[in-house]
């Protein structure tokens, strides 16, 4: 999306990039929304709609910062480069936390195994 804006696109072409350009469910909602722009729904209206539909947290940041800057102004390319780092670190913080709760999880199985298994080499 970024790079369609930064290439001259205007927004609503660039949600039918992205709509086009990916796969699965990512592709039909942005296509979705496109279809809501095209057909007369104002921006607000169809960002919200997205969100409804895909309720989670890193959609809730891009239609936030996208309805912020309909109202406010501003450079999107640059909004949209900061909440894409923003997600991606937020991605990378969760599998940091997984790594280190399995390592802890492992410990814990490890340690409630060990006296049975000693009862069953003493015995």
């Amino acid at each position: 999306m970024k790079r369609a804006i930064r290439a001259g696109h205007p927004f609503s072409e660039s949600l039918h990039l992205v709509a086009e350009e990916m796969d699965g469910p990512v592709g039909q909602e942005f296509r979705i929304t496109f279809a809501d722009l095209n057909y007369g729904n104002d921006l607000r209206r169809a960002m919200l709609g997205l969100l409804h539909r895909v309720p989670s947290i890193p959609v809730m940041a891009l239609v936030s910062c996208i309805l912020i800057q309909k109202d406010t102004g501003g450079d999107l390319t640059e909004i949209l480069e900061r909440i894409g780092k923003v997600i991606r670190e937020r991605f990378q913080f969760q599998r940091r936390v997984k790594t280190l709760s399995a390592e802890g999880r492992l410990s814990a199985w490890i340690l409630v195994l060990v006296p049975f298994a000693l009862v069953i080499v003493v015995s």
